[in-house]
Parts: structure tokens; sequence; C-alpha cells
């Protein structure tokens, strides 16, 4: 295991929408060799967002100790 998904509110918005936070930890992503996978995650995430029907990445955040990705909540939703 390198994370664990969350679920938040957003704060920062007058609407305190629910967002999925795919928190990773760097040093098991390095440990299990898995850096380069993950940035080819991110690469085809941000081309995703150019097409429907796709769950949108939001934002990246990250410290020298985890990598957050973030993304909106579907409410009932699943990933079959």
């Amino acid at each position: 295991m390198i994370g664990i998904v969350y679920t938040a509110k957003d704060m920062t918005l007058p609407t305190f929408n629910t967002r999925v936070l795919k928190v990773m930890f760097i040093e098991k992503m390095i440990e299990k060799k898995l850096v380069a996978s993950i940035m080819n995650e991110i690469e085809i995430l941000n081309e995703l967002k150019k097409l429907k029907g796709f769950s949108t990445l939001l934002d990246i955040y990250h410290t020298d100790r985890v990598m957050v990705l973030i993304f909106p909540y579907y409410h009932s939703g699943d990933l079959y």
C-alpha cells in the first residue's frame, strides 16, 4: 500500500463541495519504484480533463512526505 483515499469537505467554497483525496506517501512510491507510473497516471488524468464522462483531476498538492491528488466526489458513483 502506498496511500489512502479520503473524502473531505472543501471549506474554501461557499457550497462546501465534497472532494476525494488520494494521499500517496512519497517514501512508499520510491520504495516500490512507482514514481514513473504515478507521474504517467497524472499525465493521463490531465489529458482526460478534455473529455466528458471521466473523473476530473482538480489539483495536486505535495510535500516532501506526501502527494495528494484531488478529485470531485460523485455521490452514489462507482468506478465500474
